[in-house]
């Protein structure tokens, strides 16, 4: 439970908008049934995944600083297993003049040949197109959804000391 308070405050201090879910399922450890002095498979393994769901909303630059703070955790070794990001604008922006969209390139040739360069001729329309999207590039916001495991390193068992 501190690996996961300590993630929580670590993404609080990111600048998400909102956490939409905190999901840890109950691992087997912690269920009656299995009792781990009985089992001697628990005691082989040099380490025990601990699955984690995260979910959390924010613009570009919170969600980065998260995803850096999941990765980058001192105490505890968190690893994503899979991560989902979806932006929360499922549309393009609008293009107020379709013909200054269009690449010099594909635009119809006026009968005069030119001899600029392609990277010359196609500067006008890029800079068009990034005067459209400028506003709304950086101020959406992204919905992100993590599927964690944080890693328990298992305690080596002490060994019989051998009669060389």
């Amino acid at each position: 439970m501190k690996a996961i308070n300590s993630l929580v405050n670590k993404l609080a201090e990111c600048g998400l908008s909102k956490f939409i879910k905190v999901y840890r399922p109950q691992l087997p450890i912690e269920t009656p049934a299995n009792n781990p002095e009985e089992s001697d498979e628990a005691d082989q393994a040099p380490w025990t995944p601990m699955p984690l769901e995260i979910a959390f909303q924010g613009d570009r630059e919170s969600v980065l600083k998260a995803m850096n703070a999941i990765t980058g955790m001192q105490d505890y070794l968190f690893t994503v297993n899979s991560i989902r990001i979806r932006n929360e604008r499922m549309m393009p922006p609008p293009i107020a003049n379709p013909a200054a969209a269009k690449p010099a390139a594909a635009q119809p040739a006026t009968g005069a040949a030119s001899l600029t360069p392609a990277d010359e001729a196609t500067a006008p329309a890029a800079t068009a197109i990034q005067q459209v999207i400028k506003p709304y590039m950086g101020k959406e916001q992204v919905f992100v959804q993590v599927s964690l495991n944080l890693v328990h390193f298992n305690q080596p068992k002490a060994q019989e000391p051998s009669e060389d």
